[in-house]
């Protein structure tokens, strides 16, 4: 089998999701010393790494195909959107969350008494619970999402990384 016939196989293997077979016809083909669009295969080797959760390994094939053909600019905007994802990932210790929450709670009892103590006026109670409840929302969501970034356009913000990055559309060859 060629090299254009083991890159056709592995779209094949790919778009029935046998993302194992499909990487190797794709490595397949690079073997073949007349194949001529290795940046292709190089990049789809790289979104099927993607679909099997080894963004590592996803981003080493991008980086390759990048190599082997500098202006392939289908693997630019695969590379970009799996960096985005993975940038994106945060998880905060169980203990430390449920600590903050104790103590958040705590606050919020403490700022009643104050007000029932007339040592608060009605407009800083408020705010102090509008602010603490705020606080509280963000430590029950925060560890259960796997996508949250703040940035200048505003708040995005998931509870699935993987249903993300399948969102974002990857360009094959």
């Amino acid at each position: 089998m060629n090299g254009e016939e083991a890159f056709e196989r592995g779209e094949e293997f790919y778009e029935r999701g046998e993302y194992s077979k499909a990487i190797e016809c794709f490595e397949n083909a690079l073997n073949d010393e007349n194949y001529d669009t290795p940046g292709d295969a190089w990049n789809n080797m790289g979104i099927a790494y993607w679909n099997l959760e080894k963004y590592e390994k996803a981003i080493d094939h991008y980086k390759k195909a990048i190599s082997s053909d500098p202006a392939h600019s289908k693997t630019y905007h695969n590379l970009r959107a799996l960096k985005k994802i993975s940038e994106m990932k945060y998880k905060m210790p169980a203990l430390l969350r449920y600590g903050l929450m104790v103590a958040i709670i705590f606050v919020i009892i403490s700022a009643y008494w104050l007000f029932d103590g007339d040592k608060l006026s009605g407009t800083e109670f408020g705010a102090l619970i509008v602010f603490f409840m705020s606080l509280l929302v963000v430590m029950i969501l925060l560890p259960e999402s796997k996508y949250f970034k703040v940035g200048p356009s505003g708040i995005e913000f998931s509870m699935d990384t993987i249903r993300q990055a399948n969102k974002i559309q990857t360009d094959r060859a």
